[in-house]
């Protein structure tokens, strides 16, 4: 199965690695709108209140993405122990 991360450029695979485990925070612009045109992430734009309100967007990975990324990196982890074991 090809996943839709596995040709991804090095810089935009790391954003989405740390989107995908909750380390959203300080990624370029265009890196997070390339992974957000491939569908890879969604942002969430949300009003931080007080004296001067701002709005931040937030990164997510779309659940059915995760579950595919899970699997995959599970399958990475089972092909590096078996090559380990020969």
């Amino acid at each position: 199965m090809a996943y839709p991360w596995s040709k991804l450029p090095k810089k935009q695979l790391e954003v989405f690695q740390h989107i995908a485990t909750g380390m959203d925070g300080c990624h370029h612009p265009r890196t997070l709108k390339a992974l957000e045109d491939k569908g890879l992430i969604v942002g969430t734009k949300r009003v931080m209140g007080g004296t001067f309100p701002v709005t931040i967007t937030f990164y997510s990975v779309p659940y059915a993405i995760h579950y595919d990324w899970c699997q995959w990196c599970s399958d990475q982890y089972l092909k590096e122990e078996n090559q380990e074991e020969l």
